[in-house]
């Protein structure tokens, strides 16, 4: 009969069957007894009975094979993912077994104590303690990376390098890693050259996208990156936070022409400033009057007085004494016909309603002047210039240099050629 123990201690045991399947040569009733009552307890086993097997042996039937089956020592598992494990997610050094939570790419997990090797990616650093009592744990090369920032401040973390907050563009500001190349870079990044929110030029993993998705952590504590918004008036700056949905739009307002009314349309930290033309600043509240009084009041907007009187310009040549009434500038006396028009002036000099024509290229003096376009008057032989201002001032028949005045005698017209 064959007989399979599933027991180590049970094989112990039956091993040593063999040699007291006999009678002992002194037993006796009264031994027996005695044996029976001090005999060890043995814990009961599964035996499995199998057909029974013929021996050539001439011999009792004995167990020919013995079968022990015994389970692989296996090591026990030092943590369960979820308990605090190397990786698990944390917020609070008290969820993790080594009562470490770090950052690793922006979220917070537990790690573990090291002596000298930590897993790729990974640096054994000491974080705490005194001899003998010094603290190592392993922290994450890239405790930061893609984490949401405004300034290097916000891309600092325990036993780490001091990492900094990388300008993305448009899409917002996020922690960057050292590297040389891309194979210093996880997964999904690349080693490039960038510029820090501060304008300073370094070389560090940028996320392919072009962007960082919001970790869990980020969106637990509203993490949030400054933003901007550009166009031909300027760049404004805003705000996008990570939340459970990821991160949101830029809160950016869109630039704009500045105007009077108490705010910093095109953000350039200036409210209400006149605006700049041709190198010179104008008036903000301008209304193109120049019988009134503009003035910008903040958030009320412009004021635009009128003026009862003073001088002014209706912008017609032909009348001189203009002057302001009621916010109004009125035209004065039309200046006397007789002038002839000068080529190329664009300007109505003989008052008729007509620029230019039947103009003349300059004037022919009997004093031997020549008065051109320029209203320069030039005597014949080129020795000698005196400014005459606007051409119309000619009909005076005076001009003046710096030796004196001059006398000129009636102008004559030369016929353009």
């Amino acid at each position: 009969m064959r007989v399979i123990l599933t027991a180590l201690t049970v094989a112990a045991t039956f091993a040593c069957s063999s040699s007291a399947s006999a009678p002992a040569a002194d037993s006796t009733p009264e031994k027996d007894a005695q044996t029976q009552e001090t005999a060890p307890e043995v814990n009961p086993v599964d035996i499995v009975i199998l057909p029974d097997h013929k021996s050539t042996d001439s011999g009792p039937d004995i167990a020919t094979d013995v079968k022990v089956d015994i389970a692989p020592d296996l090591p026990t598992p030092a943590c369960d993912p979820g308990e605090g494990c190397f990786l698990d997610n944390c917020t609070e050094n008290s969820e993790c077994q080594s009562g470490w939570c770090v950052e690793h790419m922006g979220e917070g997990v537990c790690t573990k104590p090291c002596q000298e090797e930590c897993p790729a990616g990974w640096k054994c650093k000491q974080v705490g303690g005194t001899d003998p009592d010094i603290i190592f744990i392993c922290v994450s090369k890239y405790a930061n990376l893609c984490k949401p920032c405004s300034s290097g401040d916000n891309c600092k973390g325990i036993g780490t390098a001091e990492d900094v907050c990388v300008d993305y563009g448009k899409e917002g500001n996020f922690c960057g890693g050292q590297c040389v190349e891309d194979g210093d870079c996880p997964g999904g990044f690349s080693c490039k050259e960038s510029q820090t929110v501060d304008g300073l030029a370094t070389t560090q993993c940028v996320n392919n996208t072009g962007i960082c998705p919001c970790s869990q952590k980020s969106a637990l504590l509203s993490l949030w990156t400054s933003c901007k918004a550009s166009n031909e008036w300027g760049t404004c700056t805003g705000k996008r936070a990570c939340t459970e949905e990821g991160l949101t739009q830029c809160d950016a307002v869109s630039p704009a022409m500045e105007v009077c009314n108490g705010t910093d349309d095109d953000c350039d930290d200036e409210i209400d400033e006149p605006p700049l033309v041709e190198g010179e600043y104008g008036n903000i509240c301008d209304d193109t009057s120049n019988c009134s009084i503009d003035t910008c009041q903040g958030e009320t907007g412009c004021t635009n007085e009128p003026l009862e009187s003073g001088a002014c310009d209706d912008g017609d040549s032909c009348t001189v004494g203009d002057h302001c009434a009621a916010g109004v500038c009125v035209s004065g006396e039309l200046l006397p016909l007789g002038i002839p028009d000068i080529c190329g002036d664009t300007i109505d000099n003989d008052c008729d309603g007509a620029i230019d024509e039947e103009c003349y290229l300059g004037f022919q003096l009997q004093t031997g002047w020549a008065v051109w376009l320029s209203g320069r008057a030039q005597s014949i032989d080129g020795q000698s210039e005196i400014t005459l201002g606007h051409p119309q001032m000619m009909v005076t028949g005076k001009g003046e240099t710096s030796d004196g005045s001059y006398t000129l005698s009636t102008v004559l017209p030369k016929s353009a050629e």
